[in-house]
């Protein structure tokens, strides 16, 4: 069984896994609208603000929505949570001015974030596959190993 810290642990280690892949997924959005406005540079205050955004939302969806994405399948729970986060991060990304104001480009970015949100659920679920599919392969060689050494 886990004690406090362990758990409190465990938390805090998916908070910065889920930031960092967040926080790429937000680069790469902000890099093709750099590239399509044909700017080939960004500020390292912005890249600062993007980990730190995606940091604070990704707190706000383990302590507050119990890792909707991490869930066993899409329900309204689901769905609501991710519109809320998607919300806002739009508020932020135009609050912080990232794509300069741009209204059509902040709401790609919304239904970009609901994609990667997505995925993510996907790559958990098929995660979850294959850890069971192994737990299992290892539960059924302990038990064939358990009666070859009650036989003996």
């Amino acid at each position: 069984m886990k004690t406090r810290w362990e758990r409190y642990l465990s938390r805090e280690i998916s908070i910065k896994y889920k930031a960092g892949i967040y926080s790429l997924c937000h680069l790469f959005y902000c890099a093709c609208y750099l590239i399509w406005q044909r700017t080939f540079s960004i500020s390292l205050l912005q890249v600062a603000e993007i980990a730190f955004l995606s940091y604070l939302i990704c707190n706000l969806q383990v302590y507050v929505l119990k890792n909707f994405d991490e869930a066993e399948k899409l329900t309204s729970k689901w769905w609501l949570s991710s519109l809320l986060c998607m919300g806002l991060y739009m508020l932020a990304v135009y609050a912080m001015n990232w794509f300069d104001g741009n209204i059509p480009v902040v709401l790609g970015f919304g239904i970009y974030q609901l994609y990667c949100y997505y995925c993510i659920y996907l790559i958990n679920k098929i995660k979850r596959r294959i850890d069971s599919k192994r737990l299992n392969q290892l539960l059924d060689s302990y038990k064939n190993n358990k009666k070859e050494k009650h036989y003996d």
